[in-house]
């Protein structure tokens, strides 16, 4: 194209704010430039909320969009394994906060694209984790609030009632009752909650 068609044509599209179709260029590329996430909370928590924060600086920076999609109910799961809507509609996919049983592992490894887990460092199929020791961390809470003066203890999470796999909570419970033992506390037991929200929590802490 010679220069002076192509200046004429940049004018043109510069003047009807034109934007090039992403859709359309995928067909050619085979790229979308689109990353997917799929997350087992609540998407208004603060952890998912600095999780967005993190990967929108990142992802802008490289032009790509982020898709987000939530499995955190028996429905919304059961829904995305059987559609797998992230399926050639993305580049790669994050899991966050996530066990998977091994059939879901195996379905999401089918997907054929690159997989990072983020606080999920139990699912095989991922390429690469980003997560931090929660045994270790949950050992140095009870070691700081020990060094406070604090003598009773107990520890309120929540299991993964979808899969029974692993996951944060099992890692962060080790480190609690070993801390506990090792420097000779009292032990108000683990409490496990399944519902979301500061209420439960508030019903959990008077119950102990």
């Amino acid at each position: 194209m010679a220069a002076a068609t192509r200046d004429k044509v940049l004018k043109a599209a510069k003047e009807l704010n034109y934007t090039a179709s992403r859709s359309a260029a995928a067909l050619a590329s085979g790229r979308t430039n689109r990353i997917a996430m799929l997350a087992r909370e609540r998407l208004a928590g603060w952890f998912m909320g600095e999780l967005f924060d993190g990967l929108y600086d990142e992802l802008s920076r490289a032009r790509y969009d982020l898709t987000v999609y939530r499995a955190g109910s028996v429905e919304e799961r059961a829904e995305f394994f059987t559609r797998l809507p992230a399926n050639r509609n993305a580049d790669a996919l994050i899991v966050s906060g996530f066990s998977a049983t091994d059939e879901e592992a195996d379905t999401l490894a089918s997907m054929g694209m690159p997989i990072v887990s983020v606080n999920s460092p139990y699912i095989s199929c991922c390429q690469a984790s980003v997560a931090i020791d929660d045994e270790a961390a949950e050992a140095m809470a009870v070691r700081y609030l020990a060094a406070l003066g604090h003598r009773r203890f107990c520890y309120v999470g929540r299991t993964d009632p979808l899969t029974g796999k692993e996951w944060g909570f099992d890692a962060r419970a080790r480190g609690y009752k070993d801390e506990i033992v090792s420097l000779g506390l009292t032990d108000c037991g683990i409490h496990v909650f399944r519902q979301v929200g500061v209420s439960c929590l508030v019903m959990y802490f008077f119950r102990v």
